[in-house]
């Protein structure tokens, strides 16, 4: 054993000054580690640091004798930060769907809102109201106050219609500014992604990792994970590549721009904005995040609901017309000129293509009236609209020329300038009336109708009847008193219209509101669900890069204890080096 001692003393690998080297490494990465802990609890509240750690190791050992070998103290092998790259890939998805969840719960909620379900006041409350005063005017179809009463029930309602629309159609418009925001958001995060690649590329150039770079880039990548989904791929320069879908959209310092393309309906009036690559103009494939939901909620719920608005009055427009021009009010027309325009008379009138009419009449035949005002005499003139498709079809035209031959130069028809059907009385002791139409043809040309437009952007009640509301139809087969299409006015809430799939109005809007209803409910339980679940990951992320400042302390008195350590064990070399510099002197 002493002999063994004496040869290790007498190597010349093993020295005092070899023990001060030792001391000195030690002192180094006590003090790094103790800054690095420190750099933690410094950043402890800054948004997005992930907590670093000194990974420490023991420096390469030497060899003093074959066989025997002795360290040479710690070195600082790196500075890492502490993540999991696959955990945050999941907390980047969560962030994906629950603020894509959250998007559809707000304009859901909007939709909801806007129609008023759950009040007292919504559609299906006019709606009803309006056909109960048709049943109270069919207990005095003469009263005159009942009948201001009707018709002014229905300019509500075509107003509220009106109204309703306008809400919608402004959602959608939120919708459409709100893709663009967040276009332009997304095309500064990619941009700002790429130029910290470029950053990093040359920050670790020379190996390590340039944290705080990192850092920020990863909130850049959370943001982005707001607006859509995304893919990202850490390459070993460091530099990430993002996909969405499975199309890139940055690379290493090149990001590829993000911008919108807007296209409008036939009318111009409604955008639609897309969301597409600016080099060639393809769309960005975001299927989540708020833009995703934000394209989501304009396709699944919004334009549905505005369609559903313009299905639903027009379907209120051609049901109560096609009632209301089988009937005849308290007095005849002298003069009447439908509110349709026909864009081409010679068309036949089931060419909607051509001739423009927003309701397609069908083969079949009305009833023009002639009274004689002086005798009480009242003439009936079937007249015949042929659209079976064989032999002449009616148009326009020949429909005037069936009338001027019917009314034997008591009642002429025309059309206008405007492309309309006009009919007047060229005696003044006869007027005339309609009925019994089997075409929809009056319908059709906004002859004797109770309503004028095609949708709820252009319903409205008919001037005539604002005016004059003996025009009002109440009778049928011109028998005074009669009350017979008021009762079926009363009843046209529960018609069967083929338009809307043969639903009646009560049940096609009932149908909407409980899908819209049920849809509402399952996008609130889905902002709770995703909440939930990336509350979970976040809570996961955290405890692997987050600072806690109980494990800091930790650290920061293991440190301290080392560097303590080493002092003593460095001054006890400086003792030892003082009793061999004695022993020279």
């Amino acid at each position: 054993m002493t002999d063994h001692a004496e040869t290790l003393a007498g190597c010349s690998n093993v020295s005092l000054l070899g023990a001060l080297q030792v001391g000195k490494s030690s002192l180094a990465a006590q003090q790094a580690g103790i800054q690095v802990t420190g750099n933690n609890i410094a950043n402890a509240g800054t948004a997005g640091y992930t907590r670093q750690i000194a990974r420490l190791t023991p420096n390469n050992p030497i060899e003093i004798q074959p066989g025997s070998f002795v360290g040479t103290g710690v070195g600082l092998a790196a500075i890492e930060r502490q993540v999991n790259a696959a955990l945050d890939e999941s907390f980047r998805d969560a962030t994906s769907n629950q603020n894509a969840a959250t998007i559809l719960d707000n304009y859901l909620g909007r939709l909801e809102t806007t129609f008023g379900a759950l009040s007292e006041n919504d559609l299906s409350t006019r709606v009803a109201s309006f056909f109960n005063s048709f049943s109270t005017l069919a207990n005095n179809p003469a009263d005159a106050a009942q009948r201001s009463v009707v018709i002014q029930g229905g300019v509500s309602l075509a107003s509220y219609l009106k109204d309703l629309r306008s809400k919608v159609f402004g959602i959608r418009q939120d919708i459409e500014a709100q893709i663009g925001a967040q276009a332009t958001k997304a095309d500064t995060l990619l941009k700002g992604i790429a130029q910290i690649n470029q950053q990093i590329s040359s920050a670790e150039a020379g190996g390590g990792q340039a944290g705080a770079l990192r850092d920020q880039r990863d909130q850049l990548l959370n943001q982005l994970s707001e607006l859509m989904d995304t893919r990202v791929i850490e390459q070993p320069n460091g530099v990430v590549n993002v996909l969405v879908g499975s199309v890139p959209v940055v690379q290493g310092d090149v990001a590829r721009g993000i911008t919108t393309k807007q296209s409008y309906d036939a009318t111009g009036a409604m955008v639609t904005t897309e969301l597409v690559f600016a080099d060639n103009g393809d769309p960005v494939p975001a299927s989540t995040g708020k833009i995703g939901a934000l394209v989501n909620a304009r396709v699944t719920y919004i334009t549905p609901a505005l369609e559903t608005v313009d299905n639903y009055a027009a379907a209120l427009i051609q049901t109560v017309n096609a009632i209301h021009t089988q009937g005849q009010g308290t007095k005849g027309f002298s003069t009447v000129t439908g509110s349709v325009q026909v864009l081409d008379a010679t068309a036949a009138l089931n060419n909607t293509t051509t001739n423009g009419l927003a309701f397609s009449p069908t083969n079949g035949t009305f009833n023009l009236y002639i009274k004689d005002n002086t005798t009480g005499l009242i003439t009936t003139k079937q007249i015949n609209v042929n659209l079976s498709g064989v032999g002449t079809q009616t148009t326009l035209n020949s429909l005037v020329a069936s009338i001027n031959t019917a009314g034997g130069g008591n009642v002429a028809a025309s059309v206008d300038a405007a492309g309309r059907l006009a009919i007047v009385s060229n005696n003044s002791n006869v007027t005339f009336t309609f009925g019994e139409d089997t075409s929809g043809a009056l319908a059709s040309l906004g002859v004797n109708t109770f309503f004028t437009g095609k949708d709820a952007l252009s319903i409205d009640v008919s001037s005539i009847l604002k005016t004059n509301t003996d025009y009002l139809a109440t009778a049928r087969e011109n028998i005074a008193g009669s009350n017979r299409n008021a009762q079926a006015l009363a009843l046209a809430g529960g018609v069967a219209v083929t338009d809307l799939g043969g639903k009646s109005l009560t049940d096609y809007y009932t149908n909407f509101i409980g899908g819209l209803a049920a849809s509402a409910r399952n996008a609130a339980d889905d902002v709770t669900a995703q909440g939930v679940i990336r509350d979970t990951l976040f809570a996961q992320r955290e405890a692997i890069s987050g600072v806690s400042l109980d494990e800091e302390a930790i650290n920061l008195t293991k440190y301290q204890r080392a560097f303590q350590g080493t002092a003593r064990f460095l001054n006890v070399v400086d003792e030892m080096m003082q009793v061999v510099l004695g022993l020279v002197r």
